[in-house]
């Protein structure tokens, strides 16, 4: 068997099947999918998600409070509490990713806007869409990302990026024709 590293650098790195459980929830009779890669693809990802991180979190804006490392909900309380005395509405947003194969073409597009190499690009779309062996049976994971995966937070930071970025440009847009 080839190295991870040659198999990586080939551009032909593919990612194992993960394992599958379903573990209780506090709800009564309520389970939820739990999914895990073994320890090769874990640091593969880990491994995206550094050069993914070098390229993106400088040009996260500062309204950003996503998952990223200092910010959270006690710094986006704080920034609403400063800049935005007075507001009379505001826009919510939740993300419903795991549930829609859509969330992945998109991501890829956005991705494919700063990242032009073609085999970390296959990559990242084969971390996505690795087989999942559910009760053995094997079937494409076209409509979800792994909760657990290493990655995931930052695909969903990209994905809030454009969003922030479209907002700001919406919103000067109305300031300026006012």
């Amino acid at each position: 068997m080839q190295s991870t590293r040659i198999l990586l650098l080939a551009g032909k790195y593919k990612f194992q099947v993960p394992c599958q459980a379903y573990v209780s929830k506090k709800e009564k009779n309520k389970k939820r999918l739990l999914t895990t890669n073994n320890l090769t693809d874990k640091i593969v990802q880990q491994a995206i998600y550094f050069v993914l991180n070098a390229i993106y979190e400088p040009s996260f804006l500062e309204t950003s409070h996503g998952s990223r490392q200092g910010t959270g909900n006690h710094t986006a309380l704080k920034s609403i509490a400063s800049k935005f005395q007075g507001v009379e509405w505001c826009i919510e947003v939740a993300l419903e990713y795991n549930s829609s194969s859509t969330f992945h073409h998109i991501l890829l597009n956005f991705l494919k806007k700063r990242i032009f190499c073609k085999k970390f690009l296959t990559l990242v779309k084969r971390s996505i869409k690795a087989d999942v062996d559910e009760n053995k049976i094997s079937s494409t994971l076209n409509k979800k990302c792994f909760q657990s995966s290493v990655i995931s937070l930052l695909f969903t930071n990209v994905y809030f990026h454009e969003f922030d970025v479209f907002m700001t440009e919406l919103c000067n847009y109305f300031l300026s024709s006012m």
